[in-house]
């Protein structure tokens, strides 16, 4: 499960409140199908407001430029290009891996897009999502939110740490034959390229501003300031529209850019993962804590999925050891382009439950019934979990609360903190480790003995802090600090 995302805390704030929660399958499986799923209303992430309309442009403040003649969407697709096409496939070298990032001093990648693409995506880095994944994921979520068919997503892709050693961009002025070589280069023959420019020229302009040798200044205007030149006459639409326009010889008969299985092209070494599904039940925050009575409580909701041509349940049924609790749905939904159906799109509806008494003490499982749904069960354990009341962060330093229960001590546990950090060079995080000792607090809650430590960050993070509680080397729970402006 993923923070709650509308706990949205500047940076600035001197205290930081936390949820800690379990994540299922994966904290980033479920991160990032929190991107892919959750597009617009409740409990949305905000990634999708940057393309939502499609032709919205956001500056590098994250203020929509109505008049630039820019579209975010198509810049998404502009950055995972430049990224890409460096790839050496022989080699195993370039693809995706954010590299772009120290890369913008160069002539061949002129122009805002990247520093305003990556300023977005900034916040949503931590130690599980990384600028990579992200520069990928802008590409998929342009397709899918503005009339491409699904494109499959798989994490897994690893940032780079400087810039790439390959250069060459195909530009304007650039020769078919060289052209050819650049794509060849990166594992793309005459055909694939073809395809992939096309695709990639579906959406979005090109600009006086960056580009005067192709576009002259009487398309600047006050209602496009950027002096954009639209490729096809549906510019915030995912269409074949601009093949159809350059074979007729009317629109602007398009331009270079790409799409398909470049978002798969990466490092020797990097694995990419299964690909990420959209899950028809979602438990999101199931958390463990203490009242303010000290009693222990377990508290979450439940996602629940339903396509766009059917109607959501309202009551859900939630079984616990011996226990069952009948759960309602929040009155307020979200919309998702999972599960549409022509027009209409998928519903995101969400039941809330706050449980306490011994039998969720001794569970290792809870079970979600519903009369429109399969029957879904996911483990959980209060043997040992980081207390989320009693975990805070201060500036730079976070104070973390673990709860043991027996056979467990503070002796047999370790914490490890992971900060995405501000770089030089580039605008993609990087990510900061450190360790925390815990020692025994004193007295106990309920049967739980109480383990203090402290960890120290070395700066302001950008996004989310992660925590991890371990015995051993197996992780047992994890808690994740502060959603920022991501809205985790």
């Amino acid at each position: 499960m993923f923070l709650s995302p509308r706990l949205l805390f500047p940076l600035a704030l001197i205290a930081f409140h936390v949820n800690a929660a379990l994540y299922h399958p994966t904290p980033q499986q479920s991160l990032l199908e929190h991107i892919l799923v959750d597009n617009w209303g409740a409990y949305a992430s905000n990634f999708s407001s940057a393309i939502t309309p499609c032709d919205r442009y956001v500056t590098q403040t994250g203020t929509a430029a109505l008049t630039s003649g820019r579209t975010t969407a198509a810049q998404w697709m502009r950055v995972l290009f430049h990224d890409f096409i460096t790839a050496d496939v022989a080699k195993g070298t370039g693809g995706v891996d954010a590299s772009i990032g120290f890369e913008t001093a160069r002539e061949e990648n002129k122009g805002s897009a990247f520093n305003d693409s990556f300023t977005f995506w900034r916040p949503f880095v931590n130690e599980y999502v990384s600028m990579a994944d992200l520069v990928a994921l802008g590409t998929v979520m342009s397709n899918n939110l503005c009339g491409g068919k699904d494109m499959a997503y798989r994490p897994g892709r690893v940032d780079a740490t400087e810039a790439g050693i390959t250069t060459g961009v195909p530009a304007p002025e650039t020769s078919l034959e060289e052209t050819l070589e650049f794509f060849e280069r990166a594992g793309f023959g005459k055909k694939d390229a073809i395809g992939l420019t096309a695709c990639g020229h579906t959406m979005g302009s090109v600009h006086h501003g960056g580009f005067p040798e192709v576009v002259d200044e009487s398309f600047v205007t006050p209602n496009n300031t950027n002096g954009g030149s639209n490729f096809d006459t549906t510019r915030s639409i995912f269409d074949p529209r601009v093949v159809a326009e350059y074979l007729n010889g009317t629109g602007s008969r398009g331009g270079p850019l790409l799409m398909g299985r470049a978002i798969e092209t990466v490092p020797n070494g990097v694995q990419l993962g299964d690909p990420i599904t959209a899950m028809p039940v979602k438990p999101i925050n199931v958390t463990y804590d203490f009242d303010e009575d000290k009693k222990l409580v377990l508290s979450g909701k439940i996602r629940i999925l339903t396509p766009g041509n059917a109607s959501p349940p309202q009551t859900l049924s939630l079984h616990i050891g011996q226990a069952e609790e009948t759960l309602v749905a929040e009155a307020e939904t979200g919309t998702s382009v999972f599960g549409r159906e022509n027009a209409n799109y998928g519903i995101t509806t969400y039941f809330p439950f706050v449980l306490s008494g011994p039998v969720i003490r001794n569970a290792t499982v809870l079970t979600v019934r519903g009369p429109t749904i399969s029957e879904q069960t996911f483990d959980i354990s209060s043997q040992v979990f980081i207390v989320p009341s009693a975990t805070t962060m201060q500036g730079k330093t976070l104070s973390v609360t673990v709860a043991v229960a027996k056979p467990y001590s503070c002796d047999t546990l370790s914490v490890r903190t992971a900060a995405p950090l501000t770089q030089p060079g580039t605008l993609a995080p990087k990510m900061s480790q450190r360790t925390a000792d815990l020692g025994k607090a004193n007295g106990s809650v309920d049967v739980y003995t109480l383990c203090q430590g402290v960890a120290t960050i070395s700066g302001l993070p950008t996004g989310l802090v992660t925590v991890e509680a371990a015995v051993g080397k197996k992780v047992v729970d994890t808690l994740l600090v502060d959603g920022g402006t991501a809205g985790w």
